[in-house]
């Protein structure tokens, strides 16, 4: 099942990498994509804290998607 991010042209659905544009406080910039609802869940990659962010907060931080 493909999840829409609004307009966004790529689909965000749970596993994907994304690199955002600012450093998390434990120093990485890679989050994991873990669900995608009226909120989008992603969890660090380093220290595995999650946020909850709202569709359009989190494509105006996404700088693009990481490598696996």
């Amino acid at each position: 099942m493909s999840a829409k991010m609004g307009y966004y042209r790529n689909p965000i659905e749970p596993g994907t990498l994304l690199e955002l544009k600012k450093k998390h406080p434990c120093g990485s910039r890679i989050w994991e994509v873990v669900r995608v609802g009226v909120l989008i869940r992603v969890r660090c990659r380093v220290c595995g804290r999650c946020l909850d962010m709202e569709p359009l907060a989190l494509r105006s931080a996404v700088l693009g998607e990481a490598e696996k």
